[in-house]
């Protein structure tokens, strides 16, 4: 679809609202394209109006959306998005074979807003009606956003101004996924580096655990992620933690053992000996033949030893992530997959949607159709609800259909990091390649990445270690309001 915009700087609003309602379609600004979207806004000091022509097959429709100014310009900025949201869809509606689930949000974060509706409204159950008014969800997606969003709720009133998350980033990876687009190298080519970046995270580390002694910090969970943690040796994981304890970790203490082919008793006997009590086992699919597809080295029957493993060594909570939609599964398939990881009684089940991520392998694989896609979701609620409920969600942009990903948990057994970091409840703390620390602060949040990659971390080490210093202003500064 062809898209063109005047009377307003909201391209990337435009986009994200035409890959969220044309989701299996190409967009673009330059190139011409037989389906057109002509978006207008006009700003008055009386009323803003957005204005949308959606022309599909020759047959023009229209939307239209109004709102009255707000003199404070952050918020007449969000008003003006939101009333172009509201135009695109109301012109895309006669073109779509049935209404989106998602309405005509668009974004990463559902449940923020669903946050915000709740203390608005007074009640999650005016939040839901206000979510189907006002950005047309459909009623279980809008149940869903408030459900959720009443976990982050329940976090925030247990969140102290100093109390911080601590994240820390593994970047290699046995070999890379397909459907991967994350910052994180295969040991077969960048084997040699993670020594030498064991030796710099140490150093972060370090220098960490001094800031959070020097402005008197609290760690709440702690998540040391990737990449594939586990990719690293017993010797390796035993320093990296070790490191990270002198920051004064809780209870919640979670590791990506992530890829089966990485587990061994050795590793999961360190990870007990420092307080590991979570830990994830990720298959994505039980399926061996989509597994040679995504290119995982692993099976099925590895899942089934790994996880065989990781109880044996007496872990209180494991999370299994499963991906909807992965180039050669099938509804039938997704559903085996589905009943054997429910086999297992994880604690923790996280199903994604098959994203078409720009540097993935797999970015321009076939999609499969929105509607079989949604009924492989579907599946997965029926099949977990009775005993699993949702308490974090989050969209990605290029996601199959238009849909979600969403944790689902045990009573007792929810992970507070994800929560907390999803919905940016509080500071986290970050270290490694491509970690990036996000400072959260009442109607604020700053952001200080890492070095993206793990060969320019280890190149620019002192140079971002010296950066980190940032956050003890923004600390200063929060305290002097």
């Amino acid at each position: 679809m062809k898209l063109t915009l005047s009377g307003a700087d909201c391209r990337y609003t435009v986009e994200q609202i035409a890959i969220t309602l044309f989701p299996d379609e190409r967009h673009s600004w330059d190139a011409p394209m037989p389906d057109t979207a002509v978006c207008r806004v006009t700003t008055g000091a009386h009323r803003h109006t957005a204005s949308v022509t959606i022309t599909r097959g020759g047959k023009p429709s229209r939307g239209i959306a109004y709102t009255a100014p707000d003199a404070d310009s952050y918020r007449d900025g969000a008003l003006i998005r939101y009333i172009l949201r509201r135009a695109f869809y109301r012109a895309a509606l006669p073109h779509l074979p049935e209404p989106p689930p998602w309405g005509a949000l668009s974004g990463v974060r559902p449940a923020k807003l669903g946050r915000a509706l709740i203390a608005e409204t007074g009640s999650p159950a005016r939040a839901v009606r206000a979510l189907e008014k006002n950005d047309f969800l459909r009623r279980d997606k809008a149940e869903l956003t408030v459900r959720c969003a009443e976990e982050a709720v329940d976090l925030l009133g247990a969140r102290l101004s100093r109390d911080v998350e601590v994240y820390v980033g593994i970047p290699f990876c046995p070999t890379r996924c397909a459907y991967c687009s994350f910052v994180s190298s295969a040991t077969a080519s960048e084997g040699a580096l993670v020594g030498p970046y064991v030796d710099a995270l140490c150093r972060e580390l370090a220098d960490g655990a001094e800031r959070v002694r020097r402005l008197s910090l609290r760690v709440r969970s702690f998540y040391m992620g990737g990449g594939t943690p586990t990719t690293l040796s017993p010797e390796q994981l035993d320093r990296v933690l070790t490191a990270a304890e002198a920051l004064g970790l809780p209870d919640e203490r979670t590791v990506e053992a992530g890829r089966p082919d990485t587990i061994t008793p050795e590793k999961l006997a360190v990870l007990r000996a420092h307080g590991i009590e979570r830990v994830s086992v990720n298959p994505q699919t039980m399926n061996d033949a989509v597994l040679r597809t995504i290119g995982r080295r692993h099976t099925a029957e590895d899942v089934l030893r790994a996880m065989e493993q990781v109880r044996g060594a007496g872990f209180a909570c494991v999370n299994m992530d499963l991906i909807a939609g992965l180039p050669g599964d099938t509804a039938e398939s997704f559903r085996e997959t589905l009943l054997r990881i429910l086999s297992l009684a994880p604690e923790n089940i996280t199903v994604h949607t098959f994203a078409h991520k720009k540097g993935a392998a797999l970015f321009d694989a076939p999609s499969i159709p929105s509607a079989a896609l949604g009924a492989m979701l579907l599946d997965a609620e029926r099949l977990l609800s009775p005993r699993y409920r949702p308490y974090y969600l989050y969209r990605q942009k290029y996601i199959g259909g238009s849909f979600e990903n969403i944790g689902w948990t045990l009573p007792g057994h929810r992970c507070d990091y994800n929560i907390a970091m999803m919905e940016e409840i509080s500071t986290v703390l970050a270290f490694g390649a491509g970690a990036v620390t996000k400072f959260v602060a009442p109607g604020r949040i700053e952001r200080l990445p890492n070095p993206k990659y793990a060969r320019e971390y280890l190149r620019d080490f002192d140079a971002h270690l010296a950066r980190k210093t940032a956050l003890d202003a923004l600390y200063a500064s929060d305290s002097a309001e």
